[in-house]
């Protein structure tokens, strides 16, 4: 039987699947949204699992509750882990990084691998001895649990990617990779030898279950089995025409294998036939581990987590939340309990609990929804594609639509009290209403544009900011607008004021611009052309964050910005602070993060990206770790 749970959007997070520290945290999905990459269980209870971002989650109750680290060993991605017990493992990731924890993942140190080469595939026979693979035909083999490393690679002639790698002794071991490619050492690694798979499309997983018999799948659906120890190597008949990145048997009859097919087959005939135990249309699976022919997990992308009790009849998903893919473009907090979040599909959320549970709201459209804005708790607005402008009474139970007449998208929204309020969005559309949103017009800035964001600090005086550094300001509720110099040419995202002079504005390529008379003047506070910032916001003159790619967070009005350690790798469209420490942030693939702490401490010994001084820099890698109180950054700074 095959029973698919239901994904429903009330999703009531009673479990404390995450330990909440200082920084930034998951509230969905949780336990957290980052792909995972690898799982291995060790019993019932005990089951570890890495993945981007440097994550790392652990269980002790067999799922019930996971415990959530990022970064570790201060590595941004871990690709792969191979643990010997539930206490000694190693993770391997790009740059050449090998990290090693001898206390269950609570710490990492770091190894020196001696190569810079993406590592993909890690196994250990026993404490000791070891080997890892990756890109240009890499092998590394350790026999002192990691303090030395040799490359073997350099002496052979292999140069395809390397996918995977499975030993059965200290001895016999086979790797996989691109190009069909299958090698087979039976001396430790010293030596490799070529074994003919027939194909020429890329292994990622290899599997066995003695010295005789094993598989290895791949691309489009491709599924080989030995029962010679590789001397031949037969094609099974999968009965799919996707990828699978992982395969596991537990005998000679009983594995499974997953992959992008985002399902999960099960064979228990050694391969010959398979079957489809479970698909999610939004999920890719990436690893699969069981303990028996009965219990065992499967990860994926956006944090996915599936366990089964009986084989793999039922799958139940032990991660919570949301997980369609979908983006969250804004959110909007009135206080600490009560916010909002919109997104793709006319998506909206309600939490009234401070985002411990969010709830779906009906909006009635299936259009793109792009800013949020209320007044109270009752009275609020959504825009979004096509020009519609929805509205709700009492929040957000019932939400109306009303047509503005225009077709274009609009990008912002804001209203300064229940009945005048603005819409900007693209094609030069500058819209405003004085009866609640019951009617709208259009006013004309004399300069053609698109806009991205709008901001009103009482109903006399706002700004417009959008394409090519366009800045508008009005001091007549919208009559007129001037357009003013912002001394940059990047698409300008979002704009905020705290006051009737002081404001900022953020864009693309990292740009950061700050005000001190209404908007007259602009200098620029911050640019990093790597970066793209979707959304900034103060709680007072001096302390506001920015975020879209990176996170940063300024406690001196924009003089000094400083980096955030992040926990996700996706895209962050949205941020709102209801007071200098509580504040979440939203984006891509349905995150939604938030802090108790204002994002984290992060301590710098010399001031870090003034605009007063700052003209290049360098910053070394660094990762703080979420649980950590703080963190020193180290970095140089040209001399002016």
């Amino acid at each position: 039987m095959i029973r698919q749970i239901a994904h429903t959007f009330l999703f009531i997070i009673l479990y404390s699947s995450t330990i909440y520290s200082q920084g930034w945290f998951w509230q969905n999905p949780l336990p957290q949204g980052n792909n995972l990459f690898s799982i291995q269980a060790f019993n019932n209870n005990e089951v570890f699992a890495i993945g981007d971002v440097g994550t790392f989650i652990k269980t002790t109750n067999g799922g019930q509750n996971w415990n959530v680290n990022h970064n570790i060993g201060n590595k941004n991605t871990v690709l792969r882990s191979h643990f010997i017990n539930n206490e000694i493992g190693w993770a391997v990731g790009i740059d050449g990084s090998i990290l090693k924890t001898i206390d269950g993942g609570i710490n990492w140190i770091e190894q020196i691998s001696g190569t810079s080469d993406y590592l993909l595939s890690a196994y250990f026979t026993d404490n000791l001895h070891g080997f890892v693979v990756g890109n240009y035909g890499t092998i590394l083999s350790t026999s002192d649990g990691g303090n030395t490393w040799i490359k073997y690679s350099d002496s052979l002639t292999i140069t395809s990617t390397l996918w995977s790698v499975y030993f059965v002794s200290q001895y016999t071991g086979w790797v996989v990779g691109s190009q069909g490619k299958i090698f087979k050492t039976t001396d430790g690694g010293m030596s490799w030898n070529p074994q003919t798979s027939g194909l020429f499309t890329s292994l990622y997983s290899v599997n066995f279950v003695d010295q005789q018999t094993g598989w290895a799948v791949g691309y489009q659906g491709v599924i080989l089995k030995t029962t010679n120890g590789g001397n031949n190597w037969n094609l099974k008949v999968s009965g799919v025409d996707y990828s699978f990145s992982a395969v596991q048997f537990i005998s000679q009859e009983i594995g499974w294998a997953v992959g992008s097919s985002k399902s999960i087959i099960k064979t228990t005939d050694g391969g010959e036939n398979w079957v489809v135990q479970y698909s999610d249309p939004y999920h890719s699976f990436i690893s699969v581990s069981f303990i028996d022919s009965l219990t065992g997990w499967v990860v994926g992308d956006l944090g996915s987590i599936l366990k089964t009790t009986n084989g793999g009849n039922d799958w139940i998903y032990q991660s919570t939340g949301t997980r369609t893919g979908r983006s969250y473009n804004s959110v909007f907090f009135i206080d600490t309990l009560t916010g909002w979040v919109v997104g793709s599909y006319g998506t909206i959320l309600k939490t009234s609990d401070s985002g411990v549970n969010w709830i779906q709201q009906t909006s009635g459209i299936t259009d793109v929804l792009k800013s949020i804005f209320f007044i109270d708790q009752y009275l609020g607005w959504a825009v979004g594609l096509t020009g519609k402008i929805i509205k709700t009474t009492n929040g957000g139970e019932n939400w109306n639509a009303y047509y503005t007449g225009f077709s274009q998208i609009l990008k912002s929204v804001y209203f300064v009290d229940q009945n005048t309020g603005w819409a900007v969005g693209d094609m030069n559309r500058i819209l405003k209403t004085t009866d609640g949103g019951e009617t709208w017009s259009n006013y004309v800035s004399g300069v053609i544009s698109d806009y991205s964001s709008v901001f009103f600090i009482n109903q006399s005086t706002g700004w417009v900011v959008g394409k090519n550094g366009t800045i508008l300001k009005t001091t007549d509720a919208g009559e007129n607008w001037i357009e003013k110099n912002s001394g940059t040419g990047v698409w300008l995202n979002s704009i905020t004021f705290v006051d009737e002079l002081l404001g900022w504005a953020v864009g693309s390529y990292g740009i950061i611009l700050n005000t001190m008379d209404g908007g007259e003047n602009w200098i620029k506070q911050f640019e990093e052309n790597s970066y793209h910032l979707n959304s900034v916001h103060f709680v007072n003159n001096v302390t506001g964050w920015t975020v879209g790619s990176v996170i940063l967070k300024t406690t001196t009005g924009g003089n000094n910005w400083y980096y955030q350690s992040t926990v996700t790798s996706t895209g962050l469209y949205s941020c709102y602070f209801t007071n200098h420490s509580e504040g979440w942030l939203v984006g891509l693939e349905e995150t939604i993060l938030k802090t108790i702490d204002g994002g984290g401490v992060v301590s710098v010994d010399e001031e870090q990206y003034s605009s007063n001084t700052l003209y290049s820099y360098f910053l070394e890698q660094n990762y703080p770790n979420p649980f950590n109180p703080s963190t020193t950054i180290k970095f140089t700074i040209s001399d002016l």
